[in-house]
């Protein structure tokens, strides 16, 4: 007798097989995308830092300009000290799989850098994490 075609455990196992491929592709992508996330994350930061110092540095608006952190904002202000009713400051949000895990920055949540030298006596790291798998984490040494 001569067939044709595939028979229906063929046509199952190759739908079975390519339902598998296709599972562990949709996971390692996600996986893919919260890492990018997160070194995004980390880069924001870091360029917030840099135009902080910069506005500092070049005494914007004749004052000191700092970063307060959260666990998922972080603010950029002009002032000597953080204060969260002041309408001038500027508010990012971290994407909802991304906090901020540690804030080590030798004095409370804030890094104030001073005029005209664009130092700051509050060094210290942000640590970054993913929260759905905290096992994987960024760190901002500031």
């Amino acid at each position: 007798m001569n067939k044709r075609g595939f028979t229906l455990i063929e046509i199952v196992t190759v739908i079975f097989i390519m339902s598998v491929l296709l599972v562990l592709g949709f996971i390692n992508y996600r996986d893919f995308e919260k890492r990018m996330s997160l070194s995004s994350s980390a880069n924001q930061i870091i360029s917030a830092l840099h135009l902080t110092n910069e506005r500092t540095i070049s005494s914007s608006g004749d004052a000191n300009h700092g970063i307060h952190f959260t666990s998922s904002t972080y603010t950029l202000f002009a002032s000597s000290t953080y204060d969260g009713a002041d309408p001038d400051n500027e508010v990012f949000s971290l994407p909802t799989d991304i906090e901020i895990y540690e804030i080590n920055v030798g004095g409370g949540d804030d890094v104030v850098f001073e005029r005209l030298t664009g130092s700051t006596a509050n060094s210290g790291t942000i640590v970054l994490r993913i929260a759905s798998n905290p096992s994987v984490s960024s760190t901002v040494e500031i």
